[in-house]
């Protein structure tokens, strides 16, 4: 994951964090919320889960935080990443469970005429489409390299496997994407994805 200022603030607030001090959460959940939620939306497929998911995620830390193994803020982060990454995987159990369909909302084949803006607008919902026709696994691995911005190290632990095997699950998802977004009713979003960088794993 690249770098930025907000690995020193986490870190200076561990200490604070694990003595259980409220303010210390609330710091954290700024610091972190866009990028969990971003995550969770990712993975679960709309912004109502992904917020419950990371208030979820929240919870979690507040009842762990005295038993937290993070020396520094990356790791930090790296763990609040991992939880979320398993508290959307238990909402897509239970979702299985209920028989709930998460592409049921997804519109349909665009409109031709449609202006750029809207087309964008499209282009992201043929996105989240395709993501949502994924084996769970692959839909984590493609958000949490491609939206968190993982490295292989940060990967495997996210998702519970060598780095190796994270780069591996990574090239089968991205092929599949490519393949859901390349049908007939859309043969130009893969194109279009492809040029935004999908398939370069640094």
């Amino acid at each position: 994951m690249v770098d930025d200022p907000t690995i020193d603030e986490l870190t200076a607030l561990l200490a604070d964090l694990r003595s259980g001090s409220p303010d210390a959460v609330t710091r954290v959940h700024g610091l972190t919320v866009d990028l969990l939620e971003a995550i969770a939306r990712g993975i679960v497929g709309d912004n109502a889960t992904a917020q419950d998911v990371v208030q979820e995620v929240f919870l979690r830390l507040i009842a762990s935080r005295q038993r937290l193994r993070a020396t520094d803020g990356r790791e930090l982060r790296a763990w609040l990443v991992t939880v979320t990454r398993n508290a959307c995987r238990d909402e897509l159990r239970r979702r299985s469970r209920h028989h709930e369909d998460p592409v049921a909302d997804v519109p349909e084949t665009p409109d031709p005429d449609q202006d750029p803006a809207s087309a964008a607008d499209q282009f992201n919902e043929d996105l989240r489409a395709g993501l949502a026709r994924l084996p769970e696994p692959q839909r984590a691995v493609l958000v949490l390299r491609h939206v968190a911005g993982l490295d292989g190290r940060e990967l495997g632990r996210a998702l519970g496997r060598s780095r190796g095997a994270a780069y591996a699950l990574l090239a089968r998802a991205e092929r599949s994407l490519r393949s859901t977004l390349a049908e007939p009713s859309n043969p130009d979003v893969a194109s279009r994805h492809q040029s935004e960088g999908l398939g370069d794993p640094a």
